[in-house]
């Protein structure tokens, strides 16, 4: 997931980037300078999230019946997702 959503932001980075300067190296680094539009860079973001990841399904399904709340499956699966690194 980390992999996808460093995807999602360096495509976006580069899709704005008509009156700006981007220089992506890999998933991990890139140059920037200029002026880019974070409302779209987060739009993308949570583009990229809205599939979730096996391992996300998973800990969204191994919560105990008392922590099946939407937070806490969100939580769940957010972590899972940080973990997948």
């Amino acid at each position: 997931m980390i992999e996808t959503l460093t995807t999602a932001i360096a495509n976006e980075l580069l899709r704005q980037s008509k009156d700006a300067v981007v220089e992506v190296h890999d998933v991990e680094a890139a140059e920037i300078n200029g002026e880019f539009n974070l409302e779209e860079l987060a739009i993308a973001i949570l583009e990229a999230i809205r599939e979730p990841t096996d391992a996300m399904l998973t800990a969204a399904g191994g919560l105990t019946e008392g922590e099946t709340g939407p937070t806490q499956t969100w939580q769940a699966m957010i972590d899972a997702a940080l973990a997948d690194d």
